[in-house]
């Protein structure tokens, strides 16, 4: 027994496991939101959220700088009774809802002085969906990203909102 009452003397007490101590997010709700691009550090890929991720690759989309004017080009085709419109920082409903959680998204966020708005009118019910279409050709690189293999195609990925009653923004 001294063995043991002097192993629990040295150390102060009880052992405690550091790791154990920790517990991840257990859902996307338990992770920190906010607009303040200095709250996400540039991640390395040894995170969980990103360890499949060529985080290289995407650097200049995880760096906090200026968006070049016409980076990105798309159409928005909607049906009648649906406005589309922007809205600058801070003009609401920009900012009331979807508070970004990783980098990606607060650097979108902060160095987009315009956002596209759809809004679709309180129970409308819409015979045809709602398109954004953002053609692939249109996708630059930067000089401190390297093309994908696809970055020539001239495909369109679109999103796309079914046609169902629709509730107010």
């Amino acid at each position: 027994m001294p063995l043991l009452e002097k192993t629990a003397r040295s150390t102060g007490g009880p052992h405690t496991d550091a790791a154990a101590a920790f517990v991840p997010d257990q859902s996307r709700a338990e992770r920190p939101t906010s607009f303040d691009v200095a709250a996400f550090p540039i991640p390395t890929g040894r995170e969980e959220d990103w360890r499949f991720t060529p985080v290289d690759r995407l650097r200049s989309l995880l760096t906090d700088s200026p968006t070049e004017d016409g980076a990105v080009e798309y159409a928005v085709t909607a049906p009648d009774g649906v406005r589309i419109g922007t809205l600058g920082r801070g003009q609401a409903p920009r900012g009331t809802a979807l508070v970004p959680a990783d980098r990606a998204a607060v650097v979108a966020d902060a160095n987009s002085p315009q956002a596209t708005h759809v809004k679709i009118p309180p129970e409308a019910e819409l015979e045809e969906p709602v398109r954004v279409v953002v053609p692939a050709a249109t996708r630059r690189c930067s000089a401190s990203t390297s093309p994908t293999r696809n970055s020539t195609s001239s495909t369109a990925r679109s999103s796309t909102t079914t046609p169902r009653t629709a509730r107010a923004t």
